[in-house]
């Protein structure tokens, strides 16, 4: 299955009620560093989020409204048909994950650096934070970022014993030109890098604390900053004592222009003969997997999915029998040079070599990829690859199957989301080709099934409204929201109605809607209006009926 283009945009006008569009994003004025129109986050009255509600009849005659509907009836569809496949590939999934490390990513809210293709990570492997400019709060207030790192280590300890938990700390830069750079740093890149960096000193500092009463070792958790360039997808990683591997040095030092390059080419010209991988690539040359703008390792969902696990395997097996059989897989130059850099990282546990030995591999010909993809790029389809151009912010967890560059994510952990909610509205409302209709996707995700009305109420329905409290702060009236819960282990966004009241909750479709007393609340009643749901959008393709 392919990645499914983004949906049609739907042409908008600005608002024709309740003054101008301007009015309604907020003032504006110019930032002279980067040249670019900021728009000033304004707080909308809690009187202003009573009177939308209060007026539901007339909003959902609405076109705006009726725009917003349709395009998150396209989104939730896009969601479903992903989902199908994830869990179709759910044996090659297991298997990456059996060689991989757990790894929990900080990164920006920033829509181009979404996802873990880039690292060669299957969707749902990587555990995401995201934050303006990559900030938390390390302070022992902010007790869901604690949470967050050491359920990755427990994690670890009970599914790769031998392999440490990894956290890493992205900052973000754009090469191409510096007024793209992250803009919650002002577009310093400097600043950015020291922030992440900072950040990673006092994460160590915390955890391998001698005078801890539990100090962590680097064998249970290993802590890295960096940087990503956003126009071509490479990483910078920086260790502990301040080694550096770098996807983008390395094509220049090794002379690299080809995702082909990073290969040998006994592996180039043959097909994958491994059984479990061949059965989702069939007899396909790898060289071919490679070439083109629609190259199928980083197009085609299935081929790229078999091919990790496949290529996280093989590297890693090479790098425990110290480098024998590189040659059969990769360009040795571009083995040895990764495996000296890693083998010579001080403090670097010798069971996280092979994993990021894997990780440099896969980028650096994503890297490529992509610079060969923006090369034959039309020159305006290339400035809205490399700028901004979300469709929508999304609030919360379990976001990993959206597109690069479809949304800015704000996820619990910031310690301050309201901040987070702010820049994330100011990039929305300045570049999203749909600033008219700013939208906005809150998701809860759960580990485990919802079994009563008490564990519903608490697990959804409270954070979900406690996160739609906060939207209303930064977003006002002048926002269309969905509302959705999903699981750790699926990633399948299921809609509810948080208000029935607010016509800014604009999807039909509620899975609780045939709920009318608590006892309704029920594992089976979740499980047949979850199935029914999921097949109504699979048939017919809508979130509605």
């Amino acid at each position: 299955m392919t990645h499914s283009p983004d949906p049609p945009v739907p042409h908008t006008d600005p608002p024709s009620e309740g003054g101008s569009s301007s009015e309604k994003r907020g003032d504006h004025h110019s930032n002279g560093e980067t040249g670019h129109t900021i728009t000033n986050g304004t707080t909308k009255t809690s009187g202003a989020v009573r009177k939308a509600i209060a007026s539901s009849q007339e909003v959902s005659e609405n076109r705006e409204y009726m725009e917003a509907r349709e395009f998150f009836t396209r989104y939730l569809s896009e969601n479903v048909q992903t989902v199908k496949v994830l869990k179709e590939m759910d044996e090659i999934i297991r298997e990456f994950k059996s060689c991989a490390p757990v790894m929990f990513v900080w990164k920006c809210i920033d829509g181009r650096v979404h996802g873990s293709k880039g690292k060669g990570y299957p969707i749902g492997t990587i555990q995401f934070g995201r934050t303006e400019g990559a900030k938390a709060d390390i302070d022992a207030k902010n007790i869901r970022l604690w949470e967050i790192i050491n359920a990755s280590i427990a994690d670890a300890l009970q599914k790769t014993p031998d392999i440490p938990a990894v956290v890493i700390s992205l900052g973000h830069y754009a090469k191409s030109d510096p007024h793209r750079s992250c803009a919650a740093h002002d577009c310093n890149d400097r600043k950015a890098l020291a922030t992440v960096e900072e950040q990673t000193r006092k994460l160590r500092e915390e955890y391998y604390n001698p005078a801890s009463i539990e100090p962590y070792s680097r064998d249970q958790v290993v802590f890295i900053h960096g940087m990503t360039n956003t126009d071509d997808m490479s990483e910078t990683l920086i260790f502990e004592h301040g080694e550096k591997v770098d996807s983008g040095d390395i094509i220049e030092e090794l002379g690299l222009s080809h995702p082909s390059d990073v290969f040998s080419k006994a592996f180039l010209d043959e097909p994958i003969h491994d059984p479990t991988t061949r059965k989702h690539v069939g007899p396909t040359l790898v060289r071919t997997m490679l070439e083109g703008t629609d190259a199928p390792m980083y197009q085609e969902l299935r081929t790229a999915l078999a091919m990790e696990a496949f290529l996280m395997r093989r590297i890693s097996e090479i790098v425990n029998k110290n480098g024998r059989g590189a040659e059969e897989i990769l360009n040795k130059k571009v083995f040895d040079h990764l495996h000296q850099k890693l083998k010579s990282t001080k403090d670097l546990p010798s069971s996280l070599i092979g994993p990021l030995l894997y990780q440099f591999v896969w980028n650096i010909a994503y890297a490529l990829y992509q610079r060969e993809r923006l090369h034959q790029m039309p020159e305006g389809e290339q400035k809205q690859h490399l700028d901004h151009a979300e469709d929508l912010v999304c609030y919360g967890e379990g976001f990993e199957t959206l597109t690069r560059n479809k949304a800015c994510l704000v996820k619990p952990g910031r310690g301050d989301e309201l901040e987070a909610l702010t820049t994330a509205r100011k990039v929305l409302l300045h570049y999203s080709p749909l600033k008219e209709l700013p939208m906005v996707h809150i998701n809860v995700e759960l580990t485990d099934k919802i079994c009563s009305w008490d564990s519903y109420r608490l697990n959804i329905l409270a954070k979900l409204r406690r996160m739609k409290d906060n939207v209303n702060k930064i977003f006002g009236e002048h926002v269309h929201l969905l509302c959705t819960y999903s699981y750790k282990d699926e990633k399948r966004f299921y809609p509810v109605i948080v208000n029935p009241k607010d016509a800014r909750e604009c999807v039909g479709q509620n899975v609780t809607a045939s709920f009318t007393s608590d006892t309704h609340y029920s594992p089976e009643n979740f499980s047949h209006t979850e199935f029914n749901y999921t097949q109504n959008i699979r048939q017919n393709g809508k979130a509605h009926s």
